[in-house]
């Protein structure tokens, strides 16, 4: 269910993804984000379509896992408040300076 709107995004000079969001005034959407104040949720998932073939980095991952891609073009589609996201480093005002960061290839 929709309870707002993307009014800005970017990609920072640090390579991290921000949005500017603006909730509606619906039940749902009030709800959603008083739990945002209060800090309840604050998990953020992002969906998207990539636009050009990723890069492999890992062709066998760790502890049997799949290989490891890196995505270098892609299109955001929504931008959801969940309960579990898929990348912990992410969400609302969250900061990892232990992020890995890898250097783009061809």
């Amino acid at each position: 269910k929709q309870i707002g709107v993307v009014e800005q995004a970017e990609i920072s000079q640090d390579g991290k993804a921000r949005a500017k969001i603006r909730f509606g005034k619906g039940k749902l959407a009030e709800s959603t984000y008083n739990d945002v104040i209060d800090g309840i949720r604050g998990n953020v998932s992002v969906g998207y379509r990539y636009l050009r073939d990723g890069v492999l980095l890992e062709d066998k991952g760790k502890k049997g896992k799949p290989a490891t891609y890196r995505i270098n073009k892609w299109e955001p589609l929504e931008v959801s408040i969940v309960s579990i996201p898929a990348d912990h480093t992410v969400g609302i005002d969250r900061a990892n300076n232990k992020q890995q960061i890898f250097k783009e290839t061809n």
